[in-house]
């Protein structure tokens, strides 16, 4: 049986089950390898989170085998190896300015909402990285958040790769907004405001003509900007009409834009945006139970990595 196995938790002799394929797609190491101490160091410096290792011990011996317990193992492992793939992508982006989308896309295959193949979304994202490499990374940083966050709500891997997508899929709207004002040094106009403002519609007028993406990414998309008290875009929803992803895409959004550089300001450090974040909560925008749960585990997560 080959399981997923922490980095940390690695001992010499364990014998890999899968290959591990750097981002660039070079085998680092085969499977069917002994790991040796030399691996272990080196799987650590490269901040890889789990491997897949044969298990030398038949599970059957220790806990009764049955359907039901099968597919909590199977769902288990499915989620596990989600969250490694997401710290991966977290950590390749914080470390070496690397952007890991394909493997990112790659995690959503198995997901149960989403009926085509991938090459739809690859294509959506290939688009937003002609026209933004800013915008780009963008989306695929708050897909990484999203999903991080749909693991403090204990969410499923099906529903965290679905945040995933909806996270990488959120802001492609931008990709049809005039560089001239998505790119705009200084601060927008009130008619520049406006054709801005038009980006999560054109997102989800985009993604309604592919079959294959399930609405709730669509709408997560969509709503994005929405508020709480009314306040947001592109509707002013209140808080029982926002999906959930959506709410959950518009803390992500809100913590990335201010921890990155815009072409209109520096980047702000982590503490000041999530002391930003704690007031649009206090204020009735951003869902305060999400936004709870966030403040919590964010103010040790991000701080740490």
């Amino acid at each position: 049986m080959i399981l997923p196995v922490f980095v940390k938790n690695l001992t010499p002799g364990m014998v890999l089950g899968r290959d591990i394929i750097l981002d660039g797609g070079r085998i680092l190491i085969k499977k069917g390898a002994k790991l040796t101490d030399e691996h272990i160091s080196c799987l650590t410096r490269l901040t890889i989170r789990d491997v897949y290792i044969i298990s030398g011990t038949d599970i059957k011996q220790i806990i009764p085998f049955n359907e039901k317990y099968q597919d909590r193992l199977c769902s288990s492992q499915s989620k596990q190896k989600t969250l490694g793939e997401v710290i991966y992508a977290f950590e390749s982006v914080r470390l070496f300015g690397q952007v890991p989308v394909t493997r990112m896309i790659g995690l959503t295959e198995s997901s149960s909402l989403l009926t085509g193949n991938m090459a739809d979304v690859v294509h959506i994202i290939d688009m937003v990285k002609i026209k933004s490499e800013h915008t780009y990374r963008h989306c695929v940083n708050v897909g990484i958040i999203s999903a991080i966050i749909g693991n403090w709500l204990d969410y499923s891997g099906n529903e965290i790769r679905n945040l995933i997508l909806a996270g990488l899929l959120h802001d492609i709207g931008k990709a049809i907004i005039p560089l001239e004002i998505l790119n705009k040094p200084s601060k927008l106009n009130d008619e520049e405001m406006l054709t801005m403002r038009r980006h999560s519609t054109l997102s989800y007028n985009f993604l309604s003509d592919f079959n294959s993406i399930s609405w709730s990414i669509k709408v997560g998309a969509l709503q994005h900007h929405e508020r709480l008290d009314g306040s947001g875009y592109p509707v002013g929803l209140e808080d029982e009409d926002i999906h959930e992803f959506a709410k959950i895409i518009a803390i992500a959004d809100t913590y990335d834009a201010i921890t990155s550089d815009r072409v209109y300001r520096p980047r702000k450090a982590p503490t000041e945006a999530l002391k930003i974040i704690q007031d649009e909560i206090c204020d009735g925008k951003l869902d305060p139970r999400i936004g709870r749960v966030f403040l919590e585990k964010a103010s040790r997560f991000f701080l740490r990595h």
